[in-house]
């Protein structure tokens, strides 16, 4: 998937980013914190990340039968196609920085590089612009 990502404003190579198999958690304290920018061309991400929301929204909806009602905004939203969602920026910080954050990050960041400079921990918001979704999250770097 074509993306790009910023740290503290400069663009950086996707392959030196990173989602963690485990929660950063105690190893922060070591670790130098960054805020970064996914930036993400939403008909490019529906397209790469639909059946993963489909399968999601399958889930999601036994789930809400089982609770006798919707469970959250996606499903009070009627759980919308994914390139409408990529329009609202609550709904995409809730099932792309939220829901399905790491399947996101396992589409768009590449196999097996030993460049890894920085560690993903979460995400933070969302702004939608008329070409880009853009998630904004902290992430770190060894000292």
């Amino acid at each position: 998937m074509n993306s790009k990502i910023k740290i503290d404003n400069d663009f950086i190579s996707v392959s030196s980013f990173t989602f963690p198999a485990m929660s950063l958690s105690s190893a922060r304290t070591n670790m130098r914190r960054h805020e970064f920018q996914l930036i993400l061309n939403p008909e490019e991400t529906a397209r790469e990340m639909n059946k993963i929301y489909q399968n999601w929204v399958e889930l999601s909806k036994i789930d809400d039968t089982q609770c006798g009602s919707p469970q959250d905004e996606l499903a009070i939203a009627g759980y919308p196609e994914l390139i409408d969602l990529l329009k609202d920026e609550e709904l995409t910080l809730l099932a792309l920085g939220n829901y399905l954050v790491r399947e996101l990050f396992e589409i768009m960041l590449p196999d097996g590089s030993s460049e890894r400079i920085y560690w993903f921990d979460k995400v933070t918001g969302c702004e939608i612009t008329e070409d880009d979704v853009i998630l904004y999250g902290i992430c770190y770097s060894r000292k």
